[in-house]
């Protein structure tokens, strides 16, 4: 896949919760020929609820360097 400038991928993270209530902690591991990034995820599971913050991760000025 060649992303060009001024065009954007979108990603979906399909999470399987614990079936206990508590914080979940991963990493979004993102590799390209110009960089590695790595995204932090914290999800807190409570019954009936799943939060994760951030929404939305915005990368700024991304072809071929990026900033975070």
């Amino acid at each position: 896949m060649v992303l060009m400038p001024g065009h954007y991928a979108v990603f979906r993270m399909f999470v399987e919760v614990p079936k206990t209530e508590g914080i979940v902690m991963a990493h979004v591991f993102i590799n390209t020929q110009f960089e590695h990034v790595v995204i932090p995820a914290v999800m807190t599971v409570a019954h009936g609820h799943l939060e994760v913050v951030p929404e939305s991760v915005v990368f700024d000025n991304c072809f071929p360097v990026s900033t975070v």
